[in-house]
């Protein structure tokens, strides 16, 4: 009797286990949520590391311009389930937020799965978190062009300041700040 308990107990923990890529996204957002600089920064692939010269402390000091403000002024309200997307390739967490206005966000991390593992793009990330609020504290529904345009043109001398000057979009993309203003003006 005690090896068939043993077995449904060994066969319900795999059929009940959560997939890496999923365990990966938690971790992230959790990181992501927490300020955790190492965790963030292991979050990050090589290319993006390179792009933005990442080490933990400038990642760590990025989330405090980013996103500790945010979080500290803002209640926390649930955490959504994380699942494997449809590709197959990507799983996305996130923690829901309202800000002291009652404006809702959601702080979210992309987990992708790549050569290097499962990795995210963490400062653009951030930064478009960022952006999305406005200066009076409320915040945009939608993360427009013209929004994160204002959020770059607002946080860009501040990340500079630690020595970010540049962000990846995509895996080989590398910009300057110039280039994604310019990328990101109206047409």
């Amino acid at each position: 009797m005690a090896v068939l308990l043993s077995i449904a107990a060994i066969v319900a923990l795999w059929f009940f286990r959560r997939p890496p890529l999923v365990r990966a996204a938690d971790s992230m957002v959790v990181a992501m949520r927490d300020g955790d600089g190492n965790g963030i920064f292991d979050a990050a692939i090589s290319d993006e590391r390179n792009c933005s010269d990442l080490t933990p402390e400038k990642v760590h000091q990025a989330w405090a311009i980013l996103i500790g403000p945010n979080i500290t002024a803002s209640q926390f309200v649930s955490k959504d389930r994380t699942d494997v997307e449809s590709n197959q390739t990507q799983a996305v967490a996130s923690f829901n937020y309202h800000t002291e206005q009652g404006d809702p966000w959601t702080l979210t991390v992309i987990a992708n799965q790549c050569a290097e593992g499962t990795k995210a793009n963490v400062i653009y990330g951030m930064l478009a978190t960022a952006s999305i609020f406005s200066a009076d504290g409320h915040t945009y529904s939608t993360l427009t062009s013209e929004v994160a345009l204002q959020g770059v043109r607002r946080y860009r001398q501040r990340l500079e300041a630690i020595g970010i000057h540049s962000v990846m979009l995509a895996p080989g993309s590398c910009v300057s700040w110039d280039q994604l203003e310019t990328r990101l003006q109206p047409r």
